[in-house]
């Protein structure tokens, strides 16, 4: 390996190392302190970071509350082209959702701590300034394009990003209700199974 690929690819570590410090320092002052009087000052201080470095790595405070929807990218990405091509595009978003679903339950005490922050917040409202939910259907259409061939911009494109983030934020608000308990993979696999029922309910009512 040459001395270029040895440096960027330190420097690539140094920046998922100093991303990391600073999620785990702002999740840790969250629960201990709550969201609202934690600072970002307080943040850097624990992640042992300047305000200018935190500024590099997020946006805003709401930013790591919210989380970074491309986390899961790479993932999706390869669990979705890894499905046999003969496999219907849907189909394979399921069996490829089902593959992240261990990555979820991974973070569940966050997931629960974030529902908490929202449900308890009593000032005005935390705005998704990261906007999480653009990012989401911004990521599922690029990797669903690129299974299916198709365009990014394309209807085709669109509505199984539509179905799969409808989907999955369905089968994740089942799974917070019950306390983040549940097995993941199988309430992912029940939403999926939901949808496939009205669609055959609709077919045999005739509905075209």
């Amino acid at each position: 390996m040459s001395a270029d690929l040895v440096g960027r690819d330190r420097r690539a570590r140094k920046r998922n190392a100093t991303h990391e410090a600073i999620e785990r320092a702002a999740w840790r002052l969250f629960a201990e302190h709550g969201y609202a009087p934690t600072t970002i000052d307080q943040i850097c201080q624990v992640a042992d970071v300047a305000p200018r470095t935190f500024f590099r790595y997020f946006p805003s405070k709401e930013a790591i509350l919210f989380g970074d929807p491309r986390a899961l990218e790479d993932g999706f990405r390869a669990a979705l082209l890894a499905r046999p091509d003969d496999e219907a595009p849907l189909l394979a978003i399921r069996n490829a959702l089902l593959a992240l679903a261990t990555i979820v339950a991974s973070n569940r005490e966050q997931h629960l701590l974030r529902r908490r922050i929202l449900d308890d917040h009593r000032g005005p409202p935390i705005e998704d300034r990261f906007g999480a939910m653009t990012e989401k259907s911004a990521m599922l259409r690029e990797v669903i394009a690129e299974r299916i061939g198709a365009d990014v911009d394309g209807s085709a494109t669109r509505l199984l990003a539509g179905l799969a983030m409808t989907l999955m934020d369905v089968a994740y608000a089942r799974w917070i209700a019950g306390g983040a308990t549940g097995d993941v993979a199988e309430i992912v696999a029940d939403t999926f199974d939901d949808l496939a029922a009205y669609f055959d309910e609709a077919a045999s009512a005739g509905v075209s």
